[in-house]
């Protein structure tokens, strides 16, 4: 019998994941991030993964907001021409 040790995904791990399971390159992202806030820096390294996995989370939702208010006008569409 062998017991394979697991490895517990960081919170930013899951984010990154789950952004790209939806269609987001979190890499993109966090470079976009990066260049347009030059001027950041971070004391620790905690800082900084929070600073991405509130970027990241705020895609997440943005993207969300984009294909919910692009299904209700598709909903709204459909109702006015039946």
């Amino acid at each position: 019998m062998s017991i394979a040790a697991t490895r517990q995904m960081s919170r930013l791990d899951m984010v990154k994941t789950f952004a790209r399971g939806i269609g987001l390159n979190p890499e993109e992202i966090l470079t976009r991030e990066a260049t347009s806030e030059a001027h950041r820096t971070y004391v620790t390294e905690h800082e900084r993964e929070d600073s991405e996995i509130r970027t990241l989370s705020l895609a997440v939702k943005e993207l969300i907001r984009k294909e919910l208010l692009s299904e209700v006008s598709r909903s709204e569409s459909v109702s006015i021409h039946a």
